[in-house]
């Protein structure tokens, strides 16, 4: 059975030229819907990841490498059962896309293909900087698997796994609450203990003597102790 041409309505809106600047260097004519689909161990995709996977970046942030990636697909789907179709790869444009140092942006999307499923919509890209040692097809070649792990995360492969957005995300989550602890106090009287408490944890908590939880790494602990002060006010 020949792959069936899929129509314009099924390419994600985040597909358009004009979705994101980056010019054009290849573009596939035609998204392809993969025949058959039957064999496809989609339960596969979203089991746990197992520990010895999960790596850490020097940042902190946990992720999947491209190993666990390719293994997973082809032990759900087979190795003849899907495909990676890069739609565009290029640049990112505009002055203040080059870094001072002549660092620049390498982008790449695409869709992840799978027998009988609607493709899955994949974005990556790669600082490309002239001093790294990492050359110019080393940046290209990250830009592409970072969105292959894109696509593959919106089908469960590595999606229980924290990336460095869920864990940005978590940390304002974190740094909010502070925040309005903080304020609770100070409405409660309690001002003056609270600023000894967080200060106590992180002496750079109050730069131009105002809150600023970004100067603070313990997170956890200065709100288990704004917490234990709210309480033990109330």
């Amino acid at each position: 059975m020949e792959a069936e041409i899929v129509e314009a309505a099924w390419q994600d809106k985040s597909t358009t030229k004009d979705s994101y600047p980056v010019p054009y260097e290849a573009a596939s004519p035609v998204f392809v819907r993969l025949p058959g689909g039957d064999e496809v161990d989609w339960a596969e995709f979203t089991k746990k990841t197992p520990k010895e996977w999960i790596l850490t970046h020097p940042q902190g942030y946990q992720y999947v490498s491209i190993e666990y990636v390719l293994m997973k697909l082809n032990k759900g789907a087979g190795p003849q059962n899907w495909v990676w179709v890069t739609d565009r790869a290029g640049w990112a444009t505009g002055e203040e896309e080059v870094g001072p140092k002549g660092e620049r942006e390498y982008l790449v999307d695409g869709h992840l293909m799978i027998a009988g499923a609607i493709p899955r919509y994949g974005i990556g890209g790669h600082v490309y900087r002239p001093a790294s040692k990492m050359g110019f097809a080393a940046v290209k070649a990250s830009a592409e698997t970072e969105a292959l792990k894109n696509a593959a995360r919106k089908i469960g492969i590595g999606a229980d796994v924290r990336t460095g957005d869920d864990v940005g995300k978590a940390v304002a989550g974190q740094q909010n609450t502070i925040k309005t602890l903080f304020t609770q106090l100070v409405k409660k009287d309690l001002g003056d203990k609270a600023t000894k408490a967080i200060t106590d944890i992180a002496p750079a908590a109050f730069p131009d003597g105002k809150l600023d939880p970004h100067a603070i790494e313990d997170l956890d602990g200065v709100i288990k102790i704004l917490s234990e002060l709210l309480i033990n006010k109330s």
